[in-house]
């Protein structure tokens, strides 16, 4: 005999709710998953299940059900359960809040909702700190996973001119650092942004929006004359970024490297960022060794 093919959603939940208690990496990886991580994500913060997906799955559910139930079982009693089963997840489904869709992005929309605080950071933030920069680039290709180290370094050396902290009920779900770049044409007062980094399951909901104009406010209050960083080719132009021809990072190609001036003068050379961008972590072992 054929085992019936059950339902998914309800074994994902259920992983979800015990990763969120044993495992904060493996939950992670299944909230912000391409494939089903936000439907996990809406149910478990309250906004729902879009009403498209809501049909689609109860006609999934009572297509593969009656399918087995009449091709392989032949036990009454079998039939019976696999009913109920199909009745009992069809009212549950009806049951949950339908999410409808607004004009603003519904992630953005959720999180403007809840009071998320941007502030300066403390000497007791950086432990989560730590662990918010970890878990914001632990599954990017592009990262060398250095970024906590770079942040520890640029906290010892005092360089951390600018570092805020987005808050959310208490928990730190992001944040953004800047510090001071030298440019071979000797410009002065210019800042690095970076690393900025948001906790994958707060992503997309405009807390690393709200973290970077609140920096590059602060910024200007110090009348710094520009910022510059190295990000992705579009993300970073609609604050106001531009690739500046004559303006370069070495070993960083001109597309990703972008510069903001605040008083319409753009320096010319080559940017260096603080030592502190080459630490690796590798530094503080060999000296213990």
């Amino acid at each position: 005999m054929l085992l019936p093919v059950l339902p998914t959603t309800p074994f994902l939940l259920l992983a979800a709710i015990c990763y969120a208690r044993s495992s904060e990496r493996f939950y992670r990886r299944l909230i912000t998953n391409r494939w089903c991580g936000e439907y996990i994500r809406n149910y478990r913060e309250g906004r729902g299940i879009p009403l498209k997906q809501k049909v689609l799955t109860i006609l999934l559910l009572w297509l593969v059900i009656g399918s087995t139930v009449w091709s392989t079982i032949s036990q009454w009693w079998i039939r019976l359960i696999l009913f109920g089963i199909a009745v009992g997840v069809t009212v549950h489904l009806v049951r949950i809040k339908t999410y409808k869709s607004k004009t603003q992005p519904y992630n953005e929309l959720a999180m403007t909702k809840q009071a998320f605080v941007i502030r300066d950071e403390t000497e007791s933030d950086a432990a989560a700190i730590t662990q918010v920069t970890v878990a914001a680039f632990e599954t990017l290709s592009v990262s060398d996973q250095t970024e906590r180290f770079i942040i520890e370094a640029l906290r010892s050396a005092k360089a951390l001119t600018v570092s805020l902290v987005a808050e959310l009920d208490g928990r730190i779900v992001g944040h953004i650092a800047f510090s001071p770049v030298a440019v071979s044409d000797g410009a002065t007062d210019w800042y690095g942004l970076g690393p900025v980094s948001v906790l994958p399951e707060y992503q997309r909901r405009g807390v690393g929006k709200a973290l970077i104009q609140e920096g590059l406010s602060r910024l200007r209050k110090l009348h710094a004359k520009g910022c510059c960083l190295v990000g992705h080719p579009q993300y970073y132009r609609k604050f106001g970024f531009e690739n500046v021809a004559g303006l370069a990072l070495e070993g960083v190609p001109q597309e990703v490297f972008f510069a903001l001036s605040f008083d319409g003068h753009v320096p010319r050379g080559a940017v260096m960022f603080h030592e502190a961008f080459k630490a690796n972590g590798k530094q503080g072992s060999e000296a213990d060794g």
